[in-house]
């Protein structure tokens, strides 16, 4: 079943099959999402949790139920940030001296910059680029499971991939940050 059918099923019937097989679906990305941002702490799985809760409370919100994927990213990502912010808070304490700055520490500390960056650069994006994006990306569909998921030609598909990896690419760069293949995935 498409994503439409079952919010629309979860939404008009209550069914709970139905919300069960979209969090089955979406699981393995939103807890990615999670993870690098938050690590594999606890507060990964507070914030994976709290986003189908957000899905539960807020489905009928959503305008374009076809584009779930898009939609689950942007509150994946923005439940996570939060997160990270609310522990960062909670543990904030001063350096004791400059040298416990390692470089592992600042390679951490640029992957998680270049990787948070990534995903507001990819929230600002129009749909129309950003939902065959994270389709293609991060939940590794083909360009055809694409083209038949969103209803469009081929080509469409893979000139929207082509021209959204460009406008990120452009947008990323205002970070000073390359788009690689190994950020995106």
């Amino acid at each position: 079943m498409s994503d439409r059918e079952l919010l629309e099923r979860f939404l008009n019937d209550q069914d709970e099959e139905a919300f069960a097989a979209l969090v089955e679906r979406y699981k393995a990305s939103v807890m990615g999402i999670c993870r690098r941002l938050l690590g594999n702490d606890g507060s990964a799985e507070d914030a994976f949790q709290a986003t189908f809760l957000i899905l539960a409370q807020q489905a009928s919100r959503i305008r374009k139920r076809a584009s779930l994927a898009g939609w689950l990213h942007s509150v994946a990502v923005r439940t996570a940030l939060r997160a990270r912010a609310e522990r960062h808070r909670r543990r904030m304490r001063p350096l004791q001296n400059d040298m416990m700055i390692t470089d592992d520490l600042l390679d951490q500390l640029t992957k998680r910059y270049e990787y948070e960056a990534l995903h507001e650069e990819l929230d600002q994006l129009p749909d129309r680029y950003r939902e065959p994006l994270i389709l293609r990306y991060w939940l590794g569909q083909s360009n055809e499971q694409i083209a038949s998921r969103l209803g469009l030609p081929l080509g469409v598909v893979e000139g929207r991939i082509k021209r959204g990896k460009e406008r990120l690419r452009l947008r990323l760069a205002r970070h000073g940050i390359g788009l690689s293949a190994s950020l995106v995935t």
